[in-house]
């Protein structure tokens, strides 16, 4: 399975950033400014964490389906 860390690092903020959204205690909306719409992963870890962590629930990365991560 390869790793991409710059996908991670998407994907926690993108799943903090929901949980958020949804009044979850200790959680911030976050989005890295820096690596926004930058010509990395970032975006679609992104998007993929804050789709999957929508309910309010965290959700591993492993735990949702998507079709970005190719594992």
């Amino acid at each position: 399975m390869q790793y991409n860390s710059i996908y991670h690092y998407g994907y926690n903020q993108g799943c903090d950033s929901a949980l958020a959204k949804r009044g979850v205690a200790d959680q911030e909306y976050e989005k890295a400014q820096t690596l926004d719409g930058s010509d990395t992963r970032f975006n679609d870890g992104w998007e993929d964490g804050n789709n999957g962590c929508s309910s309010g629930s965290i959700k591993t990365i492993y735990g949702v389906a998507t079709s970005k991560l190719g594992l």
